[in-house]
C-alpha cells in the first residue's frame, strides 16, 4: 500500500523477532495471511560514532532470517548467550 516505517530501537528482542518471522516464512512454518516478511521489506542499520563523525553500517538480512554479516563489536553481545 506504499507505506514505509522508520523504527529506531535499542531492543535486540524486536530485531530477533523480525528475523524469526522471516525465517518462519521461508520455512513455511507460519501461516502467512497476506505478504510474508522478507529481507527485501526491511533494512537494518547500525549507527556509530567514529572519529567525531557518525557512520551508518547496513546489516543485511538473509532469506533464512539471519544477519549476512556480524554486528559491530559491542552490539547485542548477549545474543550468543541467549541462543546457545
Amino acid at each position: 500500500q506504499g507505506l514505509s516505517f522508520l523504527i529506531e530501537t535499542h531492543s535486540e528482542h524486536l530485531i530477533l523477532r523480525l528475523l524469526r518471522r522471516i525465517r518462519e516464512a521461508a520455512e513455511m512454518t507460519i501461516k502467512v495471511i497476506d505478504q510474508p516478511l522478507s529481507p527485501a521489506l526491511i533494512g537494518v542499520y547500525c549507527l556509530s560514532k567514529r572519529n567525531g563523525a557518525v557512520t551508518i553500517d547496513e546489516i543485511p538480512v538473509t532469506k533464512d532470517g539471519d544477519f549476512a554479516k556480524p554486528w559491530p563489536q559491542g552490539f547485542f553481545d548477549e545474543r550468543g548467550a541467549e541462543l546457545f
